[in-house]
């Protein structure tokens, strides 16, 4: 059922919480503390790294935890608002 609901998503075809509806697959994921699962996540610009790189990012639809809208995970791997990122710099992080 997952690949068939990544190959829907990869045609912009979102199936939902579909997940939620099938009770073998109601409890197949866990996300940590403060994240969230998403069928479709965004794969781009969703860390402090990835908002800061000159990275050029294809934007797909993959699903996996990611962090509730208008948050983003900081180099920890917590979610964070975007204006609390650090800084990195030749390996080395600066905080606001």
């Amino acid at each position: 059922m997952a690949d068939y609901s990544m190959a829907c998503a990869k045609l912009g075809v979102v199936l939902g919480d579909w997940r939620e509806k099938v009770p073998e697959c109601r409890n197949e994921i866990e996300c940590p503390e403060g994240t969230q699962f998403k069928e479709c996540a965004n794969a781009c610009g969703s860390s402090c790294g990835a908002i800061q790189s000159d990275f050029v990012c294809e934007e797909q639809c993959v699903p996996g935890c990611t962090c509730p809208e208008g948050k983003v995970f900081d180099y920890s791997g917590n979610c964070v608002a975007v204006e609390e990122c650090s800084c990195m710099f030749d390996k080395l992080i600066y905080e606001p």
